[in-house]
């Protein structure tokens, strides 16, 4: 989503994240950090978001400003969200993950890490990029987690909707 300005343009990317991320808790507040080369880092923190009495969810996003048409707008570097059981944050059971240029791995497409349930818990299972609002909706639809409020996947599924108009990948 564009913006007059880079700032403008992160507000642009970050709000609507905030916004599903209170669908799921109301308490966190995303962190967010400018790095140089115009480069932003939007974050959970380390606590993530609370998504049921033993789940919870720790996402974080790299982003770099670009220009198009005269005006800024947020390009992904790289994403991570991972569910992890409370009391076990060092073993995800989920983990999507892109980081196309990782040092540390030769995977450089979009994947998934199902750890927990899985014979092969370190395989990359391909699956195109995925955005934090269809981990939302996952995790609504799949592990029972309760929405704060009787609007939210209406609310989730309209920002997802609205980022598909703007992301310059399909």
């Amino acid at each position: 989503m564009p913006g007059h300005d880079e700032r403008e343009a992160f507000r642009a990317f970050a709000d609507p994240i905030q916004k599903v991320v209170s669908c799921v808790d109301l308490k966190v507040r995303l962190q967010q950090r400018e790095f140089d080369n115009r480069n932003w880092l939007l974050t959970t923190g380390h606590e993530g978001l609370r998504l049921t009495d033993s789940l919870r969810l720790l996402f974080s996003f790299t982003v770099n400003t670009v220009e198009k048409s005269g005006e800024s707008a947020m390009t992904t570097l790289r994403y991570d969200y991972e569910i992890f059981r409370i009391t076990q944050p060092e073993n995800p059971i989920f983990g999507w993950h892109w980081h196309p240029k990782s040092r540390r791995s030769k995977v450089n497409y979009p994947h998934l890490h199902v750890r927990s349930a899985s014979e092969f818990p370190t395989k990359h299972l391909p699956t195109g990029r995925v955005s934090i609002e269809d981990v939302i909706l996952f995790a609504f639809d799949e592990l029972d987690v309760q929405p704060t409020h009787g609007d939210s996947r209406r609310i989730v599924t309209e920002i997802r909707d609205r980022h598909k108009l703007f992301r310059s990948w399909h």
